[in-house]
C-alpha cells in the first residue's frame, strides 16, 4: 500500500479501522507495527479542532482469570480479563470490557467483573471486548450446611423428620438410619426391608463403620457434615452429675425449632436408655462457633430417635462430652 506523503509518520500504523480522520500536522492516533495496516484505507479530512479517534489494537482472543467458578449463595468472586494481541503488541486491556450474566437468578455480574451468587444453579458470564468474547461458567452450589440460630445444620425438610417421628421401642438404629437416608435422599425413608440385625441396617442404608479415637471421630464428624453427609453416632450411657434427668435418660438440653429460623433451648435431657446398651443418633449439625482445631462432642447436634418430635416441634439434641462410644463402633458414615 502506498502511504500518502505527509499524512502518515513513518513507523506508525492503523489498527482495524476503515476510515481515518487526519488531524493537524497530518499525524494519526495509532500504535506501532506497520505489518498490521488494513488492506484499504480511506482518508477523510478532520473538521477543525475535531478529536482524533482512539483505535484499539487487533485482538486474537481474551484470557480470563477463571473459566469456571463454584460459589455458594451470597458468595462473590471477580473475573478479570486480559486481551491477547498479535506479536509486537503488549498484552493488556486497552479499554473496559463488558460483562453479562446468562441468568441473573443464579448470579449477577457488575461492570468490574464482580460475580455474586444468588441461588443454586448454573449460569455463564460472558466477557466481551472489541468483538472478542470469552465465557466463565458459574455453578452456584447448595451449601453443605446452613446457619440457623447459631447451629450449622445440614439442609433438610423438618416436616419429613417429624413425619417419621420418634422411634419404636428398641429401634433407635433403624430410626437414626431413616433420618440419615431421608436427609441424603431428599425424600422420606420408610425403612422397609432394613430392619433385622443392626449390621443389616447399616448395609441396607449404604452406611459403613468408621472407627478411631475421640479426636479422629470428631474430625471425621466435622468433615462429613461439611461434605453434606449426616453421620450416625453410637453413644454410651454416661451419668452426668448435675444434669436434670427423667426416666433412665441422661443428656444435655434439647433445642426446639422456633418457627423463625432459630432454636429454643429446653431442659429435657435424654440420650441413652439403658445401663447396658448404647444408643444411636443421627448427627446433623455443629455449633457455628466450633473450633475445628479443638472440637468437642458438645459442639455437635443430633436427631435423637428417642425424641425428634416434641409435640409436633422438631427437636435437636446436643451431645454430651464423654458420650461418643469410641470403643464400640462409634461412627457410621455414608459409603
Amino acid at each position: 500500500m502506498q502511504k500518502p506523503s505527509g499524512l502518515l509518520r513513518a513507523g506508525l500504523c492503523l489498527a482495524a479501522a476503515a476510515v481515518l480522520s487526519v488531524g493537524a500536522g497530518g499525524l494519526c492516533p495509532v500504535y506501532a507495527a506497520p505489518e498490521f495496516m488494513p488492506p484499504t484505507l480511506t482518508i477523510a479530512p478532520a473538521a477543525a479542532g475535531a478529536a482524533l479517534p482512539v483505535l484499539a489494537p487487533p485482538l486474537t482472543g481474551l484470557t480470563l482469570s477463571s473459566e469456571s467458578l463454584a460459589l455458594g449463595p451470597g458468595d462473590s468472586a471477580t473475573v478479570t480479563v486480559t486481551a491477547v494481541t498479535p506479536a509486537r503488541w503488549a498484552d493488556g486491556v486497552v479499554e473496559a470490557p463488558t460483562y453479562t450474566s446468562s441468568d441473573e437468578t443464579v448470579c449477577t455480574v457488575d461492570g468490574n467483573g464482580l460475580v455474586t451468587a444468588a441461588a443454586p444453579g448454573t449460569a455463564t458470564v460472558t466477557v466481551t471486548l472489541h468483538g472478542a468474547s470469552a465465557v466463565c461458567t458459574v455453578t452456584v452450589e447448595q451449601p453443605a450446611t446452613v446457619l440457623t440460630g447459631g447451629i450449622r445444620l445440614l439442609p433438610f425438610n423438618y416436616e419429613d423428620i417429624l413425619a417419621i417421628g420418634n422411634q419404636a421401642p428398641g429401634q433407635c438404629s433403624l430410626y437414626a438410619m431413616r433420618y440419615a437416608r431421608t436427609i441424603t435422599d431428599g425424600s422420606i425413608c420408610s425403612g422397609a426391608g432394613m430392619w433385622g440385625s443392626v449390621g443389616a441396617i447399616w448395609s441396607a442404608g449404604g452406611f459403613s463403620a468408621w472407627n478411631g479415637g475421640l479426636t479422629d471421630c470428631l474430625d471425621k464428624l466435622y468433615s462429613e457434615l461439611n461434605a453434606g453427609h449426616p453421620v450416625i453416632v453410637h453413644l454410651q450411657n454416661t451419668h452426668v452429675e448435675g444434669v436434670s434427668k427423667h426416666s433412665d435418660r441422661t443428656t444435655t438440653h434439647e433445642y426446639h425449632a422456633d418457627g423463625a429460623g432459630g432454636w429454643t433451648q429446653v431442659n429435657w435431657p435424654h440420650i441413652s436408655t439403658s445401663a447396658v446398651y448404647g444408643h444411636w443418633v443421627c448427627v446433623v449439625g455443629y455449633a457455628a462457633d466450633a473450633d475445628p482445631a479443638a472440637l468437642k462432642e458438645s459442639d455437635f447436634f443430633a436427631l435423637d430417635p428417642a425424641r425428634v418430635n416434641a409435640g409436633g416441634t422438631l427437636a435437636l439434641t446436643r451431645l454430651l462430652d464423654g458420650t461418643v462410644w469410641t470403643a464400640n463402633s462409634p461412627l457410621k458414615v455414608l459409603g
